[in-house]
């Protein structure tokens, strides 16, 4: 590891679509290639070290991955959304493609009560640099959906839509922690506002039977 840094823990959370072997895939893979790409030694800016290395992973995955799934007959069609968290002592790296989130229950020290914060970017078609994009590579958005079809503009795997701008490229998002933070990853269906209960209270409950000193970074 980085001379600088003393403990790593990784979490991921992927959520296929069109079948389960590119989120089978990834969550075998793409921590393997994140410790291949991860920097070591001295020098250079470490939060710009380990974004690079996310990006590098993805991207190693999901090529890797379609590789695989274009060498079959018929050639796979699965995808997946990918949200990883890679916790580096206190400091939080966020990446992810998709629709699934992360959320983070940060409590107030004075009133003792909890605030729910994202810590991802969702990446619907709909959006407008997204569907500039789509269009840009010749595709379309329709009912919401890339060619009417695929209901996200990023993801692994999906190889049938990389031509029409579904890229592998995540968010990074850097996120200090405090010994009051609780986080929590979640897929689409857990976070859908009619879920019951939905996830908001979910980690409201996990924010209140943590014990006071819990810390992410132990």
């Amino acid at each position: 590891m980085l001379n600088n840094i003393s403990r790593l823990s990784y979490y991921a959370v992927f959520d296929g679509h069109g079948g389960s072997r590119a989120a089978r895939y990834a969550a075998q893979n793409l921590h393997r290639n994140l410790v291949k790409k991860f920097p070591r030694g001295e020098g250079g800016s470490v939060d710009k070290a380990i974004k690079k290395s996310l990006l590098d992973a993805f991207k190693q995955t999901d090529e890797e991955f379609l590789k695989q799934a274009a060498s079959q007959k018929p050639a796979w069609k699965d995808g997946t959304t990918a949200l990883c968290v890679l916790v580096a002592d206190n400091v939080l790296y966020i990446a992810n493609l998709g629709d699934s989130r992360a959320l983070l229950c940060r409590m107030n020290e004075e009133t003792q009560k909890p605030t729910v914060l994202s810590l991802s970017k969702e990446h619907s078609p709909t959006q407008y640099e997204e569907r500039m994009r789509i269009q840009r590579a010749g595709g379309n958005v329709r009912d919401g959906r890339v060619l009417g079809v695929l209901e996200v503009s990023r993801s692994l795997g999906d190889g049938q839509y990389k031509r029409w701008g579904v890229i592998n490229v995540p968010d990074v998002k850097r996120c200090p922690l405090t010994d009051h933070d609780r986080m929590k990853p979640l897929n689409q269906k857990t976070w859908m506002p009619d879920t019951k209960p939905p996830a908001t209270v979910l980690l409201m409950k996990l924010c209140d039977e943590a014990p006071p000193t819990m810390s992410l970074c132990s």
